[in-house]
């Protein structure tokens, strides 16, 4: 069960290639970081600083064998990918073709990487307390955000990007203030790093059946969903086990979805929207 842009494990043999890495047709050359073991080395040392990020340089460096090649041409899960996403780019330091790089192919790649399939972390319907989530994060609620470390950074994705809604039923107003402190700086945080944003933040579709019977051919449109030959995958689980709020993992997936049922539904409406941390069920 891969986690994309978890923390990378160095060894000795960490310009290898693994094994499944290598059976994939082509992947040596591209997944070898001999070339790059200064910004392996620098990655390790200064991976629980908050102030670290890849220069223009680095970023060059990272992604060169990938620069020509089509996403699907990458390796599984590579490791330059992986390497890249350990700290976010320096904006001010980007050149144009870094930063088209990282919003076309890039951004294609992470996203049928991180969030299309049975791993994505938002499709694991977990319901996690408000309680059991402050207690994850609890040394980050009072901390200026650029004291984070990598640890707590990846302890909070986990917690958060893990289930469709937050259980805060009974909860005090000394835990909601705590949360409203935290939600404040998560989202400035995430909104500055795209490699955790896409990991925590699908598309969802609510289809607006709220206040009238749902249309008669809704259910088994929704059964049907996706039909045979179709390009995008189904949605995550729905929330609190709702039939009718949908995560999704990209835009294009989920306005599909929307003509999907409309056309077994004409007149239905449905919003999609997007959420940086789930909602509290109170």
């Amino acid at each position: 069960n891969s986690e994309p842009f978890s923390k990378l494990t160095f060894s000795n043999s960490g310009t290898q290639a693994s094994k499944e890495e290598k059976n994939y047709s082509g992947s040596d050359h591209l997944e070898s970081l001999e070339d790059i073991e200064d910004l392996v080395q620098f990655a390790k040392s200064h991976e629980d600083d908050s102030f670290a990020s890849w220069s223009a340089a680095a970023v060059s460096r990272i992604i060169a064998p990938l620069l020509n090649l089509p996403p699907e041409h990458w390796p599984l899960q590579s490791r330059r990918v992986e390497l890249l996403g350990i700290f976010p780019v320096d904006d001010e330091d980007s050149t144009p073709e870094n930063q088209n790089f990282i919003e076309g192919p890039l951004a294609e790649y992470i996203d049928t990487w991180d969030n299309v399939g049975e791993n994505c972390l938002w499709q694991a319907n977990v319901t996690y307390s408000i309680k059991h989530i402050l207690n994850v994060i609890a040394s980050m609620i009072h901390k200026a955000i650029k004291d984070w470390t990598h640890s707590e950074i990846e302890s909070a994705v986990q917690v958060l990007g893990g289930g469709p809604s937050i259980e805060a039923a009974g909860a005090s107003n000394e835990e909601l203030r705590d949360w409203g402190v935290f939600v404040e700086k998560w989202e400035a945080f995430v909104y500055k790093n795209p490699a955790i944003l896409r990991r925590v933040d699908p598309f969802y579709v609510i289809i607006d059946v709220f206040g009238a019977a749902p249309p008669a051919a809704l259910a088994g449109a929704l059964a049907a969903f996706p039909p045979a030959g179709s390009a995008f995958p189904g949605p995550g689980a729905g929330l609190n086990g709702s039939s009718y709020i949908l995560p999704f993992a990209r835009l294009e997936h989920a306005t599909y979805f929307v003509g999907y049922i409309q056309l077994a539904c004409p007149g239905l409406r449905a919003w999609v929207t997007k959420n940086i941390v789930a909602p509290l069920h109170l």
